[in-house]
């Protein structure tokens, strides 16, 4: 995976632990999220204190930790939630999304006073180019 050089002993027993672990570590679950954000911690302390050489396993954590994270928010998302997050993104207001449905009901969806049909759905997954999947 990468070749790590480091004067202490016990640094570089460490790093080439983590380096075995992380070949087929991944982030699955809370329990993992939270060790893998003590494990980038430790790794930062290394990088401050001089050793560049673990910036890569540094980074590696941080992105199965990031990847991770964004899954269960996408998973635990409510419609309304995304389509506030994707007319954020867009920069769109109610009115811009007429070609969905009439302003009243996206106003009524996003005050959770209305649900999303398959025909919002549709039309939002075609406007915004995402999977139909990501509003259930």
């Amino acid at each position: 995976m990468m070749n790590l050089k480091m004067t202490n002993t016990k640094k570089n027993s460490e790093a080439d632990i983590a380096i075995k672990f992380l070949q087929k570590f991944h982030v699955n679950n809370d329990k993992e999220a939270i060790e893998a954000g003590k494990m980038l911690y430790k790794w930062k302390g290394l990088i401050r204190d001089g050793h560049k050489e673990v910036q890569g396993i540094y980074n590696y954590l941080k992105l199965q930790i990031d990847q991770y994270e964004q899954t269960v928010q996408q998973s635990e998302a409510t419609g309304a939630e995304l389509l506030k997050y994707l007319m954020e993104e867009h920069n769109h207001k109610q009115i811009d999304l007429a070609d969905v449905a009439p302003r009243s009901v996206i106003s009524e969806i996003l005050h959770g006073k209305r649900d999303l049909n398959k025909n919002h759905i549709a039309r939002l997954a075609h406007k915004y180019n995402v999977s139909p999947a990501l509003f259930f």
